[in-house]
């Protein structure tokens, strides 16, 4: 995993993911960024989670010429409600998704989801980089500068 600082959305990386509900409301944090840039995307998601067939631990994959999405649902409920289980599994079939492909992401669950970056989600993402073996730079997490 490679850590970096600045705007996710400037990364080269041909997947971008990052943590949703299974209520279909991106309102706040980077979901907002995504449900902007990407309105099709979202109207999508929407539409998998008013239909109930989206639950936390999948991820609704979406492709745009540029990159490919991953909604990683990290938590049933809006607000500060992730749960480690959920984004674990996530994670697991996101990397499964992105097939040794770099993968961008944000401090995933943390912020708004409640989850804490360095006793809970950081050791599940290196967990997740050495089951799947991957490199040193095949997973990149982002941060805004302070």
């Amino acid at each position: 995993m490679i850590e970096k600082t600045g705007d996710l959305f400037s990364t080269d990386a041909p997947f971008i993911a990052h943590g949703v509900n299974c209520r279909g409301v991106m309102g706040s944090g980077i979901a907002v960024q995504f449900r902007q840039r990407y309105p099709e995307m979202y109207e999508q998601y929407r539409l998998q989670c008013q239909r109930g067939v989206f639950w936390p631990g999948e991820v609704f994959v979406w492709a745009a010429p540029e990159v490919t999405v991953l909604n990683i649902s990290s938590q049933f409920e809006p607000g500060p409600n992730a749960t480690l289980d959920y984004l674990r599994k996530g994670l697991f079939r996101a990397l499964l998704t992105a097939d040794r492909q770099v993968l961008a992401l944000p401090r995933i669950g943390c912020g708004i989801g409640g989850l804490d970056w360095d006793s809970q989600v950081k050791p599940a993402i290196l967990a997740a980089e050495s089951d799947f073996e991957l490199g040193p730079d095949q997973i990149e997490v982002w941060t805004l500068p302070s």
